[in-house]
């Protein structure tokens, strides 16, 4: 029983410590009002908010911080490379299709499987976003991936040509 009563009040103690030790809200805070007939009326910001300038669209909202436009821009590039991967694993897997049971001189196999073999290196450990510690290095790699997709697209132009003088 004295256990029992012991880690109650452990608990007790424990809830009364969240609730005094709650973090406060940063950030503008907005008064709502709402009078008898349902109509809601929203106090003015106060001179202390944040300027409405420098937005993004420029709509009337709260500045964005130099950091918040950098991550953005790093997230539209990142997505960017994540599409350009994503479409160079479909090339790929095509071109292994098209090349499914088709005989090649030996000197343009190798040249052709050594250039599929750096454009697949490319996908077999991808960097994730925050590997990456700049905007330049994530336009780097997905240049190194975009020049990757023009090699396949040149190998399967060569390859389709082949088959059209071949049969």
């Amino acid at each position: 029983m004295r256990n029992v009563i012991a880690l109650t009040a452990v608990l007790v103690a424990i809830a009364a410590y969240m609730l005094i030790a709650q973090p406060q809200v940063d950030g503008p805070a907005t008064e709502v009002a709402v009078d008898d007939n349902a109509a809601v009326t929203v106090a003015e910001p106060d001179a202390t908010d944040p300027p409405v300038e420098n937005t993004v669209d420029g709509s009337p909202e709260v500045a964005v911080s130099e950091a918040d436009r950098l991550f953005a821009e790093k997230q539209a590039a990142y997505d960017k490379l994540e599409k350009a991967r994503r479409d160079l694993d479909r090339r790929l897997a095509r071109m292994k299709m098209s090349l499914w049971n088709m005989e090649l001189p030996k000197e343009e196999a190798e040249a052709m499987t050594e250039q599929l073999m750096s454009a697949a290196r490319l996908l077999q450990r991808p960097k994730l976003m925050g590997a990456f510690h700049s905007l330049e290095e994530i336009r780097q790699e997905l240049t190194r991936v975009e020049y990757a997709m023009e090699q396949v697209r040149a190998l399967r132009m060569r390859v389709e040509a082949m088959k059209q003088t071949a049969g």
